[in-house]
């Protein structure tokens, strides 16, 4: 799993995000209650490889990242991708159509619905 230390930022409203140099991941609406009370705390970030993909035209611009490939493994079925995304190591996993090479800059997609959060200090899941 990627993990990230971030902050949780966002007001009264309900527009929770997750924050790190070079990061900033909504917080879906259905979290946003457990999370609420960590605003302006660290938490953990994680993410599984399989639930960050090449984004698309269609994909929300607050659930991508920016990253640069530093390395392609080619698995056959799959191929890994280690970034960088700011400061922090990341590794996908994507299918082996994927039209990306090692040193490019390449937007990707988090799936929302499976990202996970952790207490900074606890390393117990927020739910």
């Amino acid at each position: 799993m990627n993990f990230f230390d971030c902050t949780v930022t966002g007001g009264a409203e309900g527009d929770l995000a997750l924050e790190a140099p070079g990061l900033r991941i909504p917080i879906p609406q259905v979290r946003a209650h457990p999370l609420a009370a960590y605003t302006g705390r660290p938490v953990t970030l994680g993410i599984r490889p399989e639930d960050i993909r090449e984004a698309s035209e269609g994909d929300l611009p607050g659930a991508c990242l920016e990253a640069v490939v530093e390395v392609m493994e080619p698995l056959g079925s799959e191929v890994l991708l280690n970034m960088k995304v700011g400061l922090n190591p990341v590794v996908a996993r994507v299918p082996p159509s994927t039209p990306i090479k090692a040193g490019e800059k390449v937007r990707l997609a988090v799936d929302l619905a499976k990202i996970h959060h952790f207490d900074h200090d606890s390393e117990q899941a927020i739910f």
